[in-house]
């Protein structure tokens, strides 16, 4: 297993369990995730939520993938959401009251896995960071994209938001190539960060997490991750530990390190080449023994 690596933050510890806990005191998470092609994102990062030990895991879906999503997560309320007849399996502006109610319960919003971009799905988004203005928020996929689109929006997302982009969708937020992205990941990611008051979390070999201030360069994980799903576990395990209480910044980082102990773990079980994003999921419970085991050995570092 590769070392913790580091910059100048330090890896937070693990929050203890208290024995009377219930599901209420280990948060809830609501993720707008999923559309008609992608009903398997939606699965991933619900149920990633819970892996990482929040208490409750709702997923907002277009109605017409519905059962496909409750198929796949049985442990994950699922919450159909209206869309157009036009357009089914898109989201709509149509369900932004159901979300508030959603969003009102959660501890935490997890926006984008799978979302799509089409417009009904784009002013949705862009409303529901007017109108709910109060939770802390995880965001990925397309719901990157579509503030990429939206730019101006990123002012409703400062000190609340964590971002998890590719290098790609870290171009298109920040309006420059992807060559140039990757041939200063740590500049850009310090730059966009203290910008716009949020964590990021540029993917990527290294994932470099930073609140433009404080960085965490991350050697976990492995080539086998490469594989689509892989950033909606990722999305799933950040919301679930900033649900319990973790900072921003420690979701992030702590976020990251367990993602890829996950991936590794399942790499070492069965290679690289055949991993897909299920088995990151599977693992995650194998990367939290992990951490315990190097805490209690005192092998934490800076």
């Amino acid at each position: 297993m590769k070392n913790i690596s580091h910059s100048n933050y330090k890896l937070c510890r693990l929050k203890p369990r208290p024995g009377d806990g219930h599901k209420g005191t280990f948060g809830r998470v609501f993720v707008l995730a999923g559309s008609v092609s992608m009903s398997g994102a939606a699965a991933l990062a619900s149920l990633a939520v819970l892996r990482s030990g929040a208490g409750v895991s709702v997923v907002g879906v277009p109605a017409s993938i519905f059962g496909l999503v409750a198929a796949h997560s049985p442990c994950v309320m699922v919450k159909p959401l209206a869309e157009l007849e036009s357009e089914p399996g898109a989201h709509s502006m149509e369900s932004i009251d159901d979300i508030r109610k959603e969003a009102e319960l959660a501890d935490v919003l997890a926006i984008g896995p799978g979302l799509g971009q089409s417009q009904p799905t784009q002013a949705l988004l862009v409303s529901i960071l007017h109108r709910i203005t109060q939770k802390p928020l995880v965001i990925d996929a397309d719901g990157l994209n579509i503030l990429s689109r939206n730019r101006d929006n990123l002012r409703n997302i400062s000190r609340r938001a964590i971002i998890t982009p590719h290098p790609g969708e870290m171009a298109r937020l920040v309006g420059t190539t992807t060559e140039d992205i990757n041939s200063a990941r740590e500049k850009h990611a310090i730059a966009f960060s203290k910008k716009h008051n949020v964590i990021t979390a540029l993917k990527g070999h290294t994932t470099i997490v930073t609140d433009g201030h404080k960085i965490y360069t991350n050697e976990t994980g492995n080539s086998g991750m490469a594989t689509a799903g892989s950033g909606d576990v990722l999305t799933g395990v950040i919301a679930g530990l900033l649900a319990q209480g973790y900072s921003m910044l420690d979701s992030a980082c702590l976020g990251v390190f367990l993602h890829g102990v996950a991936g590794d773990v399942a790499a070492r079980a069965i290679g690289e080449e055949g991993m897909i994003a299920s088995d990151i999921l599977a693992k995650i419970p194998d990367a939290f023994r992990y951490y315990h085991k190097l805490l209690a050995m005192g092998k934490s570092k800076e």
